[in-house]
């Protein structure tokens, strides 16, 4: 038969606790005059003495540090709200962040920044953080800026060579031609729409506005001007003639008599059959 714990055991043995929950210690004598709940938390720290309690007091002051931002609750005041997004670095007014164009101001959007000011400062953004954001994205725009300028070029230079190919000696002719047609349809604004769209750099549409300029002068529209340059060669203007009875526009001129502009695609046609064929070759 097992033996019975004498009672001096049974006064050493703390008292048992739901599982899970830390065992029940005695408060220290120094808690005597302080509330219940205090008394109990001084015991479960393990602060035996007032000594105890300051130095984890100061050991917690020093790793906070003096400088400890207090978050504002529903109750605090704007002061309180104002003072704690400052103390975060927010500056008082949109015109305190100090945004800068760089290097170069060049497409340097001074209205979105603007904005970028009011935006930043309505979410509380600090100002170190916003002039980031705001140097990122400055260098991110350049980038794209650049980008689209070479895209640009590369399509400048991509439909020259095109249209060099296609009209080899007469390309300066022809490229006037597609000029005096934009000049009389449309004037400086057609030409601000070519230039914003990219427009004037599309092969296909410069061809067309060739055409309709080399027809608009041989309708006398615009005489005063220097008639286009003819094919140097009979080859230069063989390949014209097959280029033009691939153009569905010319050719439904030229095969109609009653198109309006058939007189206008039967001369010019017959001048090129006359350098290109000086023998007098018959047409088919």
């Amino acid at each position: 038969m097992s033996e019975l714990p004498d009672a001096s055991e049974l006064a050493n043995e703390e008292p048992a606790s739901s599982e899970g929950e830390p065992p029940y210690r005695e408060p220290p004598a120094w808690t005597a005059g302080l509330p219940g709940p205090d008394a109990e938390l001084a015991a479960a720290r393990g602060w035996e003495s007032p000594a105890e309690l300051l130095r984890q007091y100061r050991d917690l002051e020093a790793m906070v540090g003096p400088d400890q931002v207090r978050m504002p609750g529903d109750s605090s005041s704007p002061e309180e709200v104002e003072a704690f997004w400052s103390r975060l670095g927010r500056p008082s007014t949109p015109e305190g962040y100090a945004f800068s164009p760089g290097e170069t101001a060049t497409g340097y959007d001074t209205a979105l920044s603007n904005w970028f000011r009011e935006a930043a400062h309505a979410v509380h953004m600090p100002a170190d953080m916003a002039q980031a954001l705001h140097d990122r994205f400055r260098e991110q725009a350049a980038t794209a800026r650049a980008q689209q300028w070479q895209s640009a070029e590369h399509e400048r230079q991509h439909c020259e060579s095109q249209l060099r190919r296609d009209w080899g000696r007469s390309y300066d002719a022809r490229l006037e031609d597609a000029r005096r047609a934009v000049e009389r349809l449309g004037g400086d604004t057609l030409k601000q729409v070519f230039n914003d769209s990219g427009l004037g750099d599309n092969p296909t549409l410069v061809r067309a506005f060739a055409d309709m300029g080399r027809l608009l002068s041989a309708n006398g529209i615009g005489e005063h001007e220097a008639a286009p340059a003819a094919p140097a060669s009979a080859t230069q203007a063989q390949r014209e003639i097959m280029r033009l009875r691939s153009d569905g526009a010319f050719m439904a001129a030229y095969g109609d008599r009653t198109h309006p502009s058939h007189d206008v695609a039967q001369q010019q046609m017959d001048e090129l059959y006359a350098q290109a064929y000086p023998a007098g070759a018959v047409r088919r």
